[in-house]
């Protein structure tokens, strides 16, 4: 016999809902059309790992004695931080977003750096685009339009990820207040979105987002400092329509449809946070 006994360990299995079976209801047909056609459109994006600095828009900043202080670009840092917190203490990095100082209602001045606002029509449902994201899972795309999760010769890899249509950074949003030809220039669909609703309300960008009730939410306080805030902002079943023709490859997404797109992991975090953040809005100005 041994002197001590063997240790045993459970091994963790997470009950995984399968992404690719939770959009197979009848139910979810047209969602399911609509997903692989802008799937279909999304042009190659390979991803692959490479050194963190490129001397061009990524570079290091070196300490006194050869340690490298930040990494930063025009629009993020990566940055260490050193955590005291009885009676454990670490050293860590951090990802910090660029941010802007808007003034709150209060008079006060808060950081944000970027803005997500869900678009509701009458029927509850969200306005969504597919746009994809580099860090997204990849997919990998037939011939055919059909998506897979390995890859294999002849397919073509992609990130695909369905967003709120209004997810931007305040610096573009400020150069759309600022002229719709920058914003045309800068992010087209986003600006015929924003015009669209300012010609309706017969205002301004500037106006309708300042009108707007926004609450900042962190998307994950362990490792990145992003300062984004949500909102929503209501608009008639007119405008829903004129929306739906300014950006043909968009959709309305009821919440149903919305919960399928959740489970199958094919939405992006800020459009999921968004979701919970409007949602207890909307239940606390009842």
């Amino acid at each position: 016999m041994p002197e001590t006994q063997p240790y045993h360990f459970n091994k963790l299995a997470v009950p995984l809902l399968a992404p690719a079976e939770q959009l197979k209801g009848a139910e979810f047909t047209d969602l399911r059309r609509w997903v692989k056609e802008q799937t279909a459109k999304l042009p190659e994006m390979k991803v692959t790992k490479a050194p963190l600095t490129d001397n061009k828009s990524w570079k290091a900043t070196m300490t006194a004695d050869q340690r490298i202080d930040s990494v930063t670009s025009p629009f993020f840092s990566l940055e260490g931080i050193q955590v005291d917190s009885q009676p454990l203490s670490w050293h860590q990095g951090a990802v910090i977003q660029r941010s802007e100082f808007l003034p709150t209602k209060s008079g006060e001045k808060t950081e944000v750096s970027g803005v997500v606002v869900l678009l509701k029509n009458p029927k509850g449902e969200t306005f969504v685009t597919m746009a994809q994201e580099p860090l997204s899972p990849a997919q990998f795309r037939t011939k055919q339009g059909e998506l897979l999760a390995k890859p294999a010769p002849a397919l073509t890899e992609i990130h695909p990820v369905v967003r709120s249509s209004i997810q931007t950074s305040v610096q573009k949003l400020q150069l759309i207040a600022r002229s719709e030809a920058l914003g045309h220039e800068y992010d087209k669909p986003l600006t015929k979105v924003l015009s669209a609703i300012a010609k309706d309300r017969k205002s301004t960008v500037t106006d309708i987002l300042n009108a707007t009730t926004f609450s900042k939410a962190p998307t994950d306080g362990n490792r990145i400092s992003s300062n984004v805030v949500y909102g929503t902002i209501e608009v008639s079943e007119n405008l829903a329509k004129q929306l739906s023709e300014a950006l043909p490859d968009s959709r309305w997404c009821s919440q149903k449809e919305m919960d399928g797109l959740v489970v199958a992991g094919l939405t992006n975090g800020h459009l999921n946070v968004g979701r919970s953040v409007t949602e207890a809005q909307k239940r606390l100005s009842r």
